[in-house]
């Protein structure tokens, strides 16, 4: 038998590991047990414990934790603020690539500086994530080019949008190419 206050204890340990394990261990329980927990953490004074809720509210995709997750749109920390936009989308609110539009620089990938949290949850949301994407073509900033190069990419391999696939071969952001922003807008405007 698991005891839940232990792992709500250990969620909010200073350990990554001890923290990361009794997540595993809590949302392995299911949304009944868990999606509680994960609501008071969210909650929490330590932003690696909201972190770490959202991420456990993102796995269990549970309705009921939807007021919770709208609050933590408004974190003052980025990661929560992004992990708050990814439980929406695995919800299906219907204003996800909003919020994570607006969350696209709020956690940055580690290794890879240009992407972000928000930018592999919309590569992974098909075809309305290019009303996000397309547009950042055009940008004047590299690292927003950079991320709908990514995101373009693909939802099109994804959705085998051939002729899109075609339009951002290769292309990675770095360079300003408006063709390649015009061309990719010509083929969305025309969907």
């Amino acid at each position: 038998m698991t005891d839940v206050a232990d792992l709500a204890r250990r969620l909010r340990s200073k350990d990554p590991n001890e923290a990361g394990l009794a997540l595993g261990d809590l949302t392995a329980l299911g949304s009944g047990t868990a999606a509680p927990v994960l609501v008071e953490a969210a909650r929490d004074d330590d932003a690696d414990t909201r972190v770490y809720a959202m991420e456990g509210l993102a796995t269990l995709a549970d309705p009921g934790t939807e007021d919770t997750v709208r609050q933590a749109l408004d974190d003052p920390d980025g990661r929560v603020r992004a992990g708050a936009a990814a439980v929406l989308n695995r919800l299906g609110a219907s204003d996800a690539l909003d919020a994570l539009a607006a969350t696209l620089d709020d956690w940055p990938d580690l290794l890879h500086g240009e992407l972000s949290r928000s930018a592999y949850e919309l590569a992974g949301c098909g075809e309305p994530a290019l009303r996000v994407a397309v547009p950042l073509l055009a940008s004047a900033d590299w690292t927003d080019r950079a991320k709908g190069a990514f995101i373009t990419r693909q939802v099109a391999e994804q959705g085998a949008l051939d002729d899109l696939a075609a339009i951002v071969a290769g292309y990675d952001g770095r360079d300003e190419r408006p063709d390649v922003a015009d061309a990719a807008r010509r083929w969305l405007e025309a969907r």
